[in-house]
């Protein structure tokens, strides 16, 4: 709640690093401590009535990963790839990157996606992901400069928010 209060502006950039186990999923990559992860922070969202909000990612499978997490946990927020997400716009995104624990990032590297990605928020943007997997990449490296020269980069390396 404190970083959704700065400015209510969309230069609210907020960094979420952690880290699980990704897992491919008919040629899909998913990660279920990510998804876990976004529910946390959806429920605690909805807890400070903030209901517009949407969730990102750039694989399949971790669509259907959060949609099963989601539904699980009873929660209505709408979910999509990249790809899919084009021409809607949201008060809150959460971006899931989903890659941890490995070399390289997938097409997380690819600066159209990122772009589509970073640019639908209309408030605020968080960014789950493994920033040391997401730092080999000279464009994310910067998005996280940004992001920890605003102050707001958050480190957990537990599957579930804490309060």
């Amino acid at each position: 709640k404190k970083y959704l209060n700065d400015n209510h502006n969309n230069s609210n950039l907020i960094g979420i690093h952690l880290w699980g186990k990704m897992t491919e999923n008919m040629n899909s990559f998913q990660n279920l401590w990510e998804a876990e992860w976004v529910a946390d922070l959806i429920k605690k969202l909805n807890e400070n009535n903030i209901l517009n909000i949407g969730v990102i990612t750039f694989y399949s499978a971790q669509v259907a990963c959060l949609e099963r997490k989601f539904k699980e946990e009873w929660l209505d927020c709408e979910v999509n790839s990249v790809d899919g997400f084009q021409g809607w716009e949201k008060d809150i995104i959460i971006l899931s990157c989903v890659w941890s624990r490995c070399n390289s990032i997938g097409f997380l590297s690819d600066f159209w996606r990122l772009n589509v990605a970073i640019t639908w928020a209309k408030y605020c943007l968080f960014i789950v992901g493994d920033y040391k997997v997401l730092r080999k990449n000279e464009i994310w490296t910067k998005v996280i400069e940004q992001i920890k020269t605003k102050g707001h980069l958050m480190k957990n390396n537990s599957n579930r928010l804490s309060n």
